[in-house]
């Protein structure tokens, strides 16, 4: 008589279902581990695009990055012309969102505000603008000023000695474009809930905190700062955001 094949018995399934399980566990976290590396590079990439089109339209405008009337109130409002001047030197709209916060890469937040009136256009692009915006709706900044050529702030007239002293002095130090890092009262972790239906989230954050972020300096490297190292260094609005680097 022909013998049937012997099949697996119930112990012998569960046992391969076991290793199977065993060997995602092992697994996934290295494969999440690559795959956000390669979303980290994506935004690095992206810094040094945007960098490499800020001293473009400064090399041709007596070293003066784009600075241009419009709207807006939070660091990442940026008026239609500074945005579109990014764009036409090689800027292109998808390296002004970072990879790790796609779903901020919408129409409705590129063309946040396209009427002239009230308040002026402008747009919400997913990374901390540093420039300056010639307007007076957005928030002071804690021992910084806003960017407006290729050379670092000076500290206003009127400022104390200490405060002028966390002043970056040079250029490697000099933040211009950066991962966001927030908090606003009222909402849960590290998300701010403005005019967008949907909620701002900080970006490189790990369990509900945040690691850090990518920042562009003035002398168009791009580091990685812990958020270990970053200050406290915006706070406006009611309610209250604040934003950090």
């Amino acid at each position: 008589m022909r013998s049937l094949p012997r099949a697996f018995t119930l112990v012998e399934l569960l046992v391969v279902i076991g290793i199977i399980a065993l060997l995602v566990a092992i697994l996934l976290p290295a494969l999440n581990k690559a795959r956000d590396q390669a979303k980290n590079v994506a935004c690095e990439a992206g810094l040094r695009n945007v960098g490499q089109a800020v001293l473009m339209y400064a090399n041709e405008n007596k070293g003066k990055i784009p600075q241009h009337a419009g709207g807006g109130s939070w660091l990442w409002d940026v008026p239609f012309d500074t945005r579109d001047a990014l764009v036409k030197k090689g800027g292109v709209r998808k390296t002004l969102y970072c990879p790790f916060f796609p779903e901020q890469d919408a129409n409705n937040l590129w063309d946040y505000n396209p009427n002239p009136l009230p308040g002026g256009q402008f747009g919400v692009i997913g990374y901390v603008w540093l420039g300056k915006r010639v307007n007076t709706g957005y928030p002071t900044l804690v021992a910084r000023a806003y960017v407006e050529t290729i050379r670092p702030p000076k500290p206003p007239a009127g400022t104390s000695a200490a405060l002028a002293a966390l002043f970056p002095r040079i250029s490697s130090d000099t933040e211009i474009l950066l991962d966001p890092v927030f908090q606003q009262q009222g909402q849960p972790g590290w998300a701010a809930k403005g005019g967008w239906p949907d909620i701002h989230v900080t970006p490189h954050i790990r369990h509900n905190q945040p690691l850090g972020g990518n920042i562009l300096f003035l002398d168009w490297h791009v580091g990685w700062r812990p958020f270990k190292d970053m200050r406290r260094r915006a706070l406006f609005g009611n309610p209250q955001l604040e934003y950090w680097f």
